[in-house]
């Protein structure tokens, strides 16, 4: 009998782990932060405490879908807001894959003009879905929950229209505060560039986590701008042996020359960092390859 019992008990458990995984994670009241392993690109995914889902930037073509829905699970495949960074391969391949296969309701990008068949293709995609589409610069405020904010910090005005072939200064940078706590700072592809003139604007830049600046380039994430922030913790997005040599050895340095824990999506695969409400810091870190209790 208490063998059978036993039996039955297991079998429970992995029913109950089978349906949890297919219907995804429900709210918990904490903030949720995943640095997505899709190669050599950015996709961060956001899971409010209400259970909103923002992915910001969807990495590049062909790739988004796997990771996205061992994150949100099987079944429901809302994404109430998508922002691209940019329209990089690297940023915004994804954006058709996901629009195609995910319920996207509502996007935010720079509204720039990079001229690619990629953002014609995505824009084309967008407009067809009749969703709402945000034009993001330093003016833009968005709630993305009751208590989180997606605060945008750059571009400083508006490039609606303009003609920029070359981005990486123009990504949209944002800080996303939960109560009031700078939690995320996504800074895209900038360089030293547009971080010195974010530093000179005097803008508060401190926040627990570092969404580290173009996959760790060496000609991002300066010293300077790596003391305002003042992470506790850093995610990079990054493919593994990429023939760019991201992270380099000189911001991984600088990185921990301000006492920041680097993680990295290369080596841990997807990493999920769980934000408590309350205090705004991370409680723990789940890897694919293992987790941390903080």
């Amino acid at each position: 009998m208490a063998r059978f019992f036993f039996t039955w008990l297991a079998g429970l458990v992995v029913i109950v782990a089978f349906c949890v995984n297919c219907l995804g994670q429900l709210p918990d009241g904490k903030l949720h932060i995943y640095f997505l392993d899709i190669g050599q690109g950015d996709a961060v995914l956001l899971v409010t405490p209400g259970g909103n889902r923002i992915l910001i930037d969807v990495g590049p073509p062909g790739v988004i879908a796997e990771p996205l829905r061992r994150a949100i699970g099987w079944v429901n495949d809302r994404i109430d807001l998508m922002v691209l960074t940019q329209y990089d391969q690297d940023h915004a391949g994804g954006a058709l894959t996901l629009i195609d296969q995910f319920d996207v309701r509502q996007t935010m990008v720079l509204g720039l003009q990079q001229g690619t068949a990629m953002q014609k293709a995505i824009m084309k995609k967008i407009g067809e879905k009749n969703a709402p589409i945000w034009i993001a610069y330093s003016a833009t405020d968005f709630w993305l929950d009751r208590d989180v904010l997606m605060d945008v910090l750059w571009p400083e005005v508006s490039l609606a229209g303009k003609y920029v072939p070359k981005v990486n200064e123009s990504s949209l940078v944002s800080r996303i505060l939960l109560g009031g706590r700078a939690v995320l700072l996504d800074t895209a592809d900038i360089g030293f560039s547009s971080e010195k003139k974010l530093l000179d604007s005097g803008v508060d830049l401190h926040a627990e986590i570092l969404k580290v600046g173009h996959h760790g380039s060496r000609f991002s994430s300066s010293a300077d701008f790596l003391r305002a922030v003042h992470p506790k913790y850093s995610g990079i997005g990054v493919g593994s042996k990429n023939r760019y040599g991201h992270p380099t050895a000189e911001t991984l340095e600088r990185l921990t020359d301000v006492g920041s824990k680097i993680f990295r999506t290369d080596q841990m695969g997807t990493i999920e960092m769980v934000v408590d409400p309350t205090s705004g810091r991370v409680k723990r870190v789940k890897e694919e390859k293992g987790e941390q209790n903080l």
